[in-house]
């Protein structure tokens, strides 16, 4: 009766174990699948090619609240490389502006509300893709220097980054070659993109070397 009782508890022993490694295995395995769905079907940076200042776009993969700020993981792809940039923006940054139509001038302006860094290869081919994109083809990685913009917040209200909300921002942007490069960004958190585009052709080569440090 003993060894009866005792083949009976190994046999539930088992059938426990089997059912919670197996639980365990596919919860693991979604949780997986949940992290990367962002990341899969990852469109091209460029949305059109016969634009005559095109922007480059990035899909927001991944998003890290802080207490002051929320990081943001962009990707895309050009062909066959995937490029990407790590960028912090401040939250609850003031409208630049009024209901008015006037610029806030004490408050629409914020150094380095938007932080920009590299996240190594992925960023050295966005580099790559926006010389290729520019017409100025450059092998040159991107800086380890994280970027720290000029930002003027072109919205009429505070960022809230816990909203679906979309952003428009205008940065002016350090450089060796000019004076500051020009542009404009759009973070839109609905669509979870981030898009940034030239003022003008005249501004890529300070762009290019914004982002390369040289």
């Amino acid at each position: 009766m003993n060894k009866l009782i005792s083949k009976f508890a190994v046999v539930l022993l088992t059938v426990s174990l089997f059912v919670n490694c197996t639980g365990t295995n596919q919860k693991t395995k979604e949780e997986g699948q949940e992290v990367s769905a962002m990341e899969k079907n990852l469109l091209s940076y460029r949305a059109t090619t016969n634009i005559e200042n095109p922007s480059v776009y990035l899909r927001l993969v991944d998003k890290q609240i802080t207490d002051s700020s929320a990081v943001f993981i962009t990707k895309a792809m050009d062909e066959q490389d995937t490029i990407g940039l790590k960028i912090e923006v401040i939250d609850g940054i003031s409208a630049g502006i009024y209901e008015d139509g006037t610029i806030n001038e004490d408050k629409g302006f914020v150094k380095g509300a938007i932080k920009i860094s590299s996240l190594g290869v992925l960023s050295d081919n966005y580099v790559k893709a926006l010389g290729k994109l520019y017409d100025m083809p450059t092998q040159e990685p991107m800086t380890t220097e994280i970027l720290l913009p000029l930002v003027f917040s072109s919205n009429k209200k505070n960022v809230d980054l816990s909203s679906n909300e979309t952003y428009t921002f205008k940065v002016f942007l350090e450089n060796k070659v000019a004076d500051e490069a020009e542009a404009f960004v759009t973070l839109d958190l609905y669509n979870r993109r981030f898009e940034l585009r030239a003022k003008d052709a005249s501004f890529y080569p300070a762009l290019i070397s914004s982002f390369t440090g040289k």
